[in-house]
């Protein structure tokens, strides 16, 4: 598994299953604001490198 698929499975789990992993606050309706999310991943030795990433993507 690639890096980059690791932390994908990694946000999946943490949004879905444990937000207090990463001390997420999500808001009524399960949103969390990307830059909480990565604090909380900077949190954790193994993501303290990740940063924001935009991409587009044509379908």
């Amino acid at each position: 598994m690639n890096r980059l698929e690791e932390l994908s499975r990694e946000v999946s789990y943490v949004l879905r299953h444990a937000p207090w992993k990463y001390e997420l606050e999500m808001d009524g309706e399960g949103w969390v604001l990307v830059a909480q999310l990565l604090e909380g991943l900077h949190g954790a030795e193994k993501w303290k490198n990740i940063s924001e990433a935009v991409s587009c993507v044509d379908f």
